[in-house]
């Protein structure tokens, strides 16, 4: 009797887990997956491969044609009949620097830099199409960014620093000071009058020069 209990709770755990199975398609990453998504002056292309063997390689276009490309292995854990935790761990990338350069000035480098492990959450729409980060992926048999090989550093042009304005300053406007010496006036300035004109010139920082005829005149 112990014997077909036995038998008895293994075909009862074997349809439990059977239905289970059942329930829970597998779901798989495997194969070559491509995208795009808009950025900065127009779209970004891109376009993964997932082999069998653990192994990735990612492949990203950016508006202005430069490549980037990053390889390294994986994990893929499903944690929901449409949803797969994938998790990243970076081996690689190419180019290995960014570099810019201006007219007349020498190239400056700085290294290209990604993050070595990155988490991602995979919920899939269909069997041939899913969305990660708001960014969906159909996959596809073979993508052709898949076959760049980005340089080991990307030079890209730069301008030439524009030396900033700077602004003109604001000459003061001549104010000239005359001693009247036409028509009705005395000739030669009494001494209260030059004094009053030497202390009108101080005051506007001007300069106080001779006339001929015995006027004065005051310039800034």
């Amino acid at each position: 009797m112990s014997g077909k209990r036995v038998v008895f709770t293994a075909l009862i755990l074997g349809l439990a887990l059977g239905s289970s199975a059942a329930a829970q398609p597998q779901i798989s990453m495997v194969g070559t997956w491509s995208g795009e998504a808009p950025g900065q002056g127009g779209m970004v292309h891109g376009a993964d491969q997932y082999m069998p063997d653990g192994t990735y390689v990612s492949v990203m276009q950016l508006p202005n044609g430069s490549v980037e490309r990053i390889w390294g292995s994986y994990v893929a854990r499903q944690t929901s009949a449409r949803q797969i935790q994938l998790s990243l761990r970076m081996r690689g990338l190419l180019p290995r620097e960014i570099c810019a350069q201006a007219p007349g000035f020498p190239i400056r480098c700085s290294p290209n830099r990604a993050p070595e492990a990155t988490t991602l959450e995979v919920n899939f729409v269909s069997s041939s199409s899913v969305q990660v980060n708001g960014v969906t992926m159909t996959r596809d048999r073979g993508s052709p960014l898949l076959a760049m090989q980005p340089p080991q550093r990307l030079v890209l042009a730069a301008r030439a620093p524009v030396a900033p304005q700077m602004r003109q300053p604001v000459m003061p406007a001549m104010h000239p000071y005359t001693t009247p010496t036409g028509p009705g006036s005395v000739q030669g300035m009494r001494a209260d009058d030059q004094a009053q004109q030497y202390r009108i010139c101080a005051v506007n920082g001007g300069q106080v020069i001779q006339l001929q005829g015995g006027g004065v005149r005051c310039v800034q």
